[in-house]
């Protein structure tokens, strides 16, 4: 039996839940599907061997799960997250998201005001979230005419950013809407 245990201990998706398990407690309490949770075991047991071959499906599944984040939340919270952030086919329309989590609405000038009760991401998961979306949508979608080819060290820099976004999202749901 101690054999077996080790054995289990040793399995790179039990190392990875082990090595981030604030992170996974997400898929524990149902907060995101199964296939979210198998994206992010992928992801993880990847990003720091990277390859260029492997750059631009790495951003795709960051980009996947980021998105997952924001469905879930209009899913479970429309009230926070309405449907009118999400096109006819599904994906996010981020910038509105990111503005109504931010609590940001434009006033009768046409400048962003920001109303505290409102705003549930603030501006560090802004920014973070910001990033996380536009870098891996450039490396997605605009590889003619690249100044730089962005590297291991993005996807890196996304993963890790990503993984605070999912911290985010686990709190939001912990403490703001009383899961």
């Amino acid at each position: 039996f101690k054999f077996i245990i080790e054995e289990i201990k040793k399995s790179p998706n039990k190392k990875i839940k082990a090595k981030y398990p604030d992170v996974f407690e997400i898929f524990e309490k149902n907060y995101l599907d199964i296939n979210v949770e198998e994206m992010l075991l992928d992801l993880l047991k990847s990003y720091k061997e990277i390859k260029p071959e492997d750059i631009k499906p790495l951003a795709t599944k960051i980009r996947s799960i980021q998105e997952a984040i924001y469905k879930n939340l209009n899913h479970y919270f429309p009230d926070k997250l309405p449907n009118d952030c999400f096109r006819e086919n599904g994906m996010v329309e981020f910038n509105k998201a990111k503005s109504i989590l931010s609590g940001k609405a434009k006033n009768a000038f046409g400048k962003f005001e920001v109303d505290k009760t409102k705003d549930i991401q603030g501006p560090d998961i802004e920014n973070l979230s910001n990033t996380i979306y536009w870098v891996c949508g450039s490396i997605i979608h605009y590889e003619i005419d690249r100044k730089y080819i962005p590297g291991k060290y993005t996807i890196q820099s996304l993963v890790l950013a990503l993984l605070e976004q999912l911290l985010w999202y686990k709190t939001t749901i912990d403490k703001h809407f009383n899961r």
